[in-house]
């Protein structure tokens, strides 16, 4: 992503470095890397940097094998987590248009190409999931719950009314110190204003802090991809290249400097603003980068634009080598402390899973229950199921399944439940269950007292095999 962006080995190891920092080091034990078989970690570190790099490989030389690739990433990401397809194309968009205001209209042809080859399939998969959409609980919530909501998520949000509410500043900068340097580094954008990487930083940046910070505009994105994903759209500023090209805009105009600023902020920052992780983290970062990001953005944008529409201005040399060396070594200085802190937090944050299946049982599951079969279990072990067998099970957890009106989620979860409470056929009948597996701690005697015997059992597991009564 960042060589087709910056065309420079340098910077684009420089964006490397701060996108593992920001994701890997920072939050400790490995941030998200260690969940990469979550749909949402690998659309953010997998899928929407490679579309970032096909569409900007698009723009500067269009060609049908790269128009192919990034339509076909652009499927792959709306498939496998269509918020984030929606959340990438507000920066890809914003890209091109700023594009066009602070080059009078350069690259515009193709980059409305590229975003019509990365838009249509998206569109086409939005369109193919739109009978699940229409079975889905509706996200736009009543007066009554979208009241509990903004409760839930209060720690996020500045709250006015029911119809005025935005994200709160301090929660986008969270990420520690990478992220709070990239949001005071954007309006140096300004003095890239003609090269690509300029554009996207401040077009995507003004973009999404307008949506994340606007009350009257984040309320009507809330309710049409949710409050809990419009929280996630401040994920998508391009922190990482503002970094990258913040240090390359300082060490044009001394590299010594920028290796030294680079080394002493790393530290200071790292000390003072470390970052908030997890769901209820205490609100202690700044929120001054973002406000300098969001309107230091945009007075480049209109000052750009003017100096850009009011004469042509003359093109400056790319960054050189040397310079991407220079760079390249003041974002890793910059990056080490929060390197030191990751590595020193290594450790996993669960060193145990609990509810983690026995190897017996995954044999088990996968040999001798047929394909297709239905398992009734407890939520947490049903859901391992689904991982390492291909059977159905009668529920998981709610967080973890479409919220369809089909599925009935709560049905599901409180049969489970009651099962669970008061062991009985009926329950497992009713779902059509064929096996039933369940913990030692659990109530197995009391299945055992139903007539059915063990067809496998170990230290933590007992399953049992369910005869469904004949149906007309």
């Amino acid at each position: 992503m960042g060589w087709a962006i910056f065309r420079s080995t340098g910077l684009a190891f420089a964006v490397v470095v701060g996108q593992v920092a920001i994701k890997c080091f920072a939050p400790g034990h490995a941030g998200v890397y260690p969940f990469l078989w979550e749909p949402s970690t690998v659309a953010t570190q997998l899928l929407v940097p490679a579309a970032v790099a096909f569409f900007f490989h698009f723009v500067r030389k269009p060609t049908r094998p790269v128009g192919v690739l990034l339509a076909a990433t652009s499927a792959s990401l709306a498939l496998v987590h269509p918020t984030y397809a929606l959340f990438l194309a507000i920066p890809l968009g914003a890209f091109v248009v700023a594009r066009a205001l602070l080059t009078r209209g350069s690259d515009v042809r193709n980059g409305v190409v590229a975003f019509a080859a990365f838009g249509a399939p998206m569109a086409l998969a939005f369109i193919w999931l739109e009978p699940v959409v229409q079975q889905t609980i509706p996200v736009s919530p009543g007066p009554t719950q979208l009241a509990k909501n903004l409760y839930h998520y209060r720690h996020d949000l500045v709250v006015h009314s029911l119809s005025r509410y935005s994200l709160q500043a301090a929660r986008i900068d969270r990420n520690g110190s990478i992220a709070i340097a990239g949001l005071v580094l954007v309006p140096l954008a300004f003095f890239a204003r003609r090269r690509r990487w300029g554009a996207l930083v401040l077009g995507a940046t003004v973009a999404v802090l307008g949506v994340e910070l606007w009350p009257l505009v984040f309320p009507h994105f809330s309710d049409a991809v949710s409050l809990s994903q419009s929280r996630r759209l401040s994920g998508f500023i391009p922190v990482a290249v503002a970094v990258a090209g913040g240090a390359a805009i300082i060490s044009r105009f001394s590299r010594t400097f920028a290796i030294l600023l680079g080394l002493i902020s790393g530290i200071w920052l790292q000390v003072v603003y470390a970052g908030d992780f997890g769901l209820r983290a205490q609100a202690t970062e700044p929120a001054a980068p973002v406000w300098i990001a969001l309107y230091g953005g945009i007075a480049a944008l209109v000052i750009g634009a003017f100096f850009a529409w009011r004469r042509r201005e003359r093109q400056r040399s790319p960054v050189g080598r040397q310079r991407g060396i220079t760079t390249a070594l003041a974002v890793l200085l910059f990056a080490l402390p929060v390197a030191v802190h990751g590595f020193s937090h290594w450790s996993p944050k669960t060193a145990h899973d609990k509810a983690a299946l026995t190897p017996g049982l995954i044999r088990f599951l996968q040999r001798d229950v047929p394909a297709r079969s239905v398992v009734l279990a407890d939520l947490s072990t049903s859901y391992r199921a689904t991982a390492f067998a291909p059977v159905y099970v009668v529920a998981v957890p709610p967080t973890h399944a479409a919220n369809t009106r089909p599925n009935e989620l709560g049905k599901r979860r409180r049969a489970v439940l009651q099962f669970l409470f008061k062991p009985t056929l009926a329950v497992a009948q009713a779902w059509r269950a064929q096996w039933i597996v369940l913990t030692r701690s659990e109530r197995v005697q009391a299945i055992e007292r139903r007539g059915l015997r063990p067809v496998y059992e170990d230290s933590r597991f007992v399953a049992f095999r369910i005869a469904l009564p004949l149906t007309r």
